[in-house]
């Protein structure tokens, strides 16, 4: 599998994760999600930059630079943000040595 196939199934990945997050139950059957999918490696850098700055503002410092390494070595990245809110969950999808077999 080439390099633009694996992006591809990537993408197609946070694409169905994005979908399920959307379709699921919700309060009220209100759609409050916000949801960005990254892939670009300059902008998974730049996540990983700032998950590593953060840590001082955290009793779990070890936890956020866990996740900054992984945000940095991860090909893809979803984010879930409930609209004018401050909470957020992240879902770090760490597929560097991904192997897809097709039968």
């Amino acid at each position: 599998m080439n390099e633009k196939s694996i992006k591809a199934t990537i993408e197609t990945v946070l694409n169905l994760m994005a979908a399920s997050a959307i379709i699921a139950p919700k309060a009220g059957g209100k759609d409050c999600l916000e949801i960005v999918a990254i892939t670009e490696a300059d902008d998974l850098q730049k996540i990983a930059d700032e998950m590593h700055k953060y840590p001082h503002n955290s009793f779990k410092e070890n936890y956020w630079h866990r996740d900054a390494d992984n945000a940095e070595s991860a090909q893809g990245l979803l984010l879930i943000g409930l609209q004018d809110t401050i909470v957020a969950v992240v879902v770090i999808v760490p597929v560097k040595n991904l192997k897809i077999h097709v039968s």
